[in-house]
């Protein structure tokens, strides 16, 4: 029963945004971690990819109502890459982890976060003012 009232919210979504982005901060920490370990190479969690699967809907776009419009989501919001980079005097053993990058990255998983949550505070909120009967 209690299945059926939250598949109508948006709490299982939510869920499963909470578990990427703790996934992403686990890999980002890693990296963190690792940055002057030589030939360690960089992890990360296709969160983009993921949450479309979730959602089954695909990247969210804007619509281009004139030619001098900025293009808005589409295939960018898939995760631009950001080119990896030698780390001079590791003798080939190359290390791809840019501590700024893992900075912003771990910023964004963190917002990210924060948002989720109180999106599904809402919700259980939202759901206990139903039970009490008041809006």
């Amino acid at each position: 029963m209690l299945d059926g009232i939250f598949a109508r919210t948006s709490i299982p979504l939510l869920h499963r945004i909470l578990n990427l982005t703790t996934a992403r901060e686990r890999a980002i920490a890693s990296n963190v971690a690792n940055v002057n370990t030589p030939g360690y190479r960089r992890k990360d969690v296709a969160f983009e990819e993921l949450l479309a699967e979730a959602t089954g809907r695909g990247f969210l776009s804007g619509l281009k109502a004139h030619e001098r419009h900025m293009d808005v989501g589409g295939a960018r919001l898939a995760g631009e890459q950001v080119p990896l980079e030698e780390v001079p005097g590791t003798g080939g053993a190359a290390n791809d982890v840019n501590i700024e990058t893992e900075m912003v990255e771990m910023a964004k998983t963190q917002l990210t976060y924060l948002v989720s949550a109180q999106l599904i505070s809402n919700n259980f909120k939202a759901l206990l003012a139903s039970i009490r009967g008041r809006t």
